[in-house]
């Protein structure tokens, strides 16, 4: 499949950058974010990088994720399936279930603030499976590219777990 990089670094102004870069088997690509509770993921891409140096990108964008309203009635629905106690938050926070579902109701909330945590993976068919994470919302979710990256669309949200494998059948198990 290639190689992998996964960097973080501290800026002079405080504010971390981790990125992911992958390298597939026609491409490399890499995504990157900041300042995590606002930050817009970046993406880009390079077929030309087995030589020396950097990269050759040929192309970058950014992945604009836009979760619905079922973002919301999801994270709402899973809190109801897991109950969990409220003084497990910190005492500052509660209620807290009740303010992040009342946070996911607001588009720009639950468009900013997804980062990388763990590496894509690029399905036979193609499909570019990159998961993300929101300290907001401690939810994961996956970002999905049928395109070679060019457009995204975000999946359910799910529990905070969001590192994915291939099965040697070539499947991708559910995360």
């Amino acid at each position: 499949m290639g190689t992998v990089e996964s960097t973080s670094c501290r800026a002079a102004n405080n504010s971390v950058s981790r990125w992911h870069v992958r390298s597939l088997p026609d491409r490399v690509c890499s995504c990157w974010t900041n300042r995590w509770e606002r930050s817009i993921l970046k993406y880009r891409r390079a077929e030309d990088y087995t030589g020396d140096g950097p990269p050759n990108w040929s192309w970058q964008d950014i992945i604009l994720l836009k979760p619905g309203e079922e973002f919301r009635d999801a994270l709402a629905d899973g809190f109801k399936t897991i109950d969990p106690p409220e003084e497990m938050w910190a005492e500052y926070a509660r209620p807290y279930s009740k303010l992040l579902v009342e946070a996911a109701g607001d588009p720009y909330k639950r468009e900013t603030g997804w980062m990388t945590r763990s590496r894509p993976l690029q399905l036979p068919s193609g499909r570019i499976l990159l998961p993300l994470y929101s300290d907001g919302f401690n939810a994961g979710l996956m970002a999905i590219s049928d395109d070679g990256g060019t457009t995204w669309r975000a999946s359910r949200p799910r529990g905070p777990a969001s590192t994915l494998s291939r099965r040697s059948s070539s499947t991708c198990p559910r995360w």
